[in-house]
């Protein structure tokens, strides 16, 4: 199939008039000059430099690779080789684009598992931080090869498995990198290749599972109650530790619309680890832990003013965490400094914030940072001196604070709640 590249700026034009954005805000939220802007889509300029580009794209909440795009016939827009400053892992194969799309087999099958598992096993040790564009990457090179690939029925629903699989794990790290309207357009593809491959239901539930969260945190809570009751039907009763999963999912959104019946869930959730790890459990489910319920049972608290069994949930969250889990460390951190806030705990509020101050510069993400910096914006008129500058002394470790004048106004379409895990 010949190769063809729409230019960047008819790219840039279309994807900012999606968003309702003017040549002005555009170059307003990337920090770049609007005359580049306008030239750019004046076809005055062909390109830039590759930070410029990187801007424009996170400022229109798209990976680089879409404005950057070369069609391929039918298919999707491939994304660019990660940059030389991603980590770099062994993995699925990305091969350079040619003029035809190499079908799968067995071999990649291969590859697409071991690069999820070095995906998660990254961001377990030190977050999503420079993930999300390999992740992003590989996805897409498997979703075009899976497309024109012939392969045997086992084969080719294995195959589908693994790469809605991938992309499931994609959409967690555009989430965990604030890329909500990216990681819900990733799902949504990932969950048509297993449903239209009659693939199984536990990567079904996987996908649904995450749609859940997004649209219980974006304050949908009728549709998180409706994929948390779909996750039921998925989960069936084999598993004690899928049906706390989609109890979790359940209470969350229950608490977020202010129901008290949200923690009852989340009680029972807790109750089904009882038994620890059993034969039935899938190996994907390694995560649903009793920590993983406590901070959720510590934010559905939160949530409904129950503030002290808040803080000691989120205690008891931080400290069942496995030291190697730098990740959940600094998340659930980030959830406790919430929670202390809220229920004015200044003594803890400082005690966490230093905490995070060692641990996001390694551990960190867009997600974790932006939380953080909601908490401080949010903090009361009240609080002590010394609270406000624990939290700046924070955000300032992170290399990452902007002046509020400078700092983006979220579309209402990826805004999803700053307070949440």
């Amino acid at each position: 199939m010949a190769r063809s590249r729409a230019p960047i700026g008819d790219n840039l034009a279309r994807l900012r008039r999606q968003r309702e954005l003017t040549q002005e805000g555009l170059a307003e939220r990337a920090g770049v000059s609007v005359d580049l802007v306008k030239k750019l889509e004046q076809h005055q300029r062909d390109s830039a430099r590759l930070s410029t580009l990187e801007a424009l794209a996170s400022a229109l909440d798209v990976a680089l690779s879409e404005l950057t795009s070369t069609t391929l016939g039918g298919l999707q827009p491939v994304p660019a080789a990660a940059s030389t400053n991603s980590p770099s892992f062994t993995g699925f194969r990305m091969t350079q684009r040619r003029a035809t799309i190499e079908r799968m087999n067995a071999d990649d099958l291969d590859e697409i598992r071991r690069t999820i598992a070095h995906l998660v096993e990254l961001d377990t040790l030190h977050g999503s931080a420079g993930l999300e564009g390999l992740a992003l990457r590989a996805f897409s090179e498997a979703r075009g090869r899976l497309a024109v690939s012939r392969c045997p029925a086992t084969l080719a629903a294995e195959l589908a498995e693994g790469v809605a699989e991938l992309g499931q794990v994609a959409a967690w790290l555009l989430h965990d990198s604030d890329r909500h309207h990216s990681a819900k357009a990733t799902l949504a593809e990932a969950l048509t290749i297993v449903t239209t491959s009659g693939g199984p239901r536990r990567v079904e539930l996987m996908i649904v599972d995450q749609l859940s969260m997004l649209a219980e945190r974006s304050g949908a809570w009728a549709e998180a109650l409706r994929l948390a009751d779909r996750g039921f039907a998925l989960a069936g009763t084999s598993s004690p530790r899928l049906e706390a999963l989609c109890r979790i999912r359940r209470g969350r959104a229950l608490a977020r619309g202010g129901n008290p019946d949200g923690l009852a869930e989340l009680r029972r959730a807790a109750a089904m680890l009882d038994d620890g790890v059993r034969d039935d459990d899938p190996p994907w489910a390694w995560w649903i832990t009793p920590a993983e319920v406590a901070i959720h049972r510590a934010l559905a608290a939160s949530d409904v003013g129950e503030h002290r069994h808040a803080i000691h949930h989120a205690q008891t969250a931080v400290a069942e965490l496995h030291p190697h889990q730098r990740r959940d460390q600094a998340v659930f951190r980030v959830a406790l400094l919430r929670v202390a806030v809220a229920a004015e705990a200044w003594p803890d509020t400082i005690a966490v914030a230093a905490d995070l101050a060692h641990l996001l510069p390694i551990a960190g993400s867009a997600r974790t940072v932006a939380r953080l910096q909601a908490t401080t914006d949010r903090l009361p008129d009240t609080a002590p001196a010394a609270v406000a500058q624990a939290l700046d002394s924070t955000l300032a470790a992170t290399g990452t604070v902007c002046p509020p004048t400078s700092v983006p106004s979220p579309t209402s379409e990826d805004t999803l709640s700053l307070f949440d895990r």
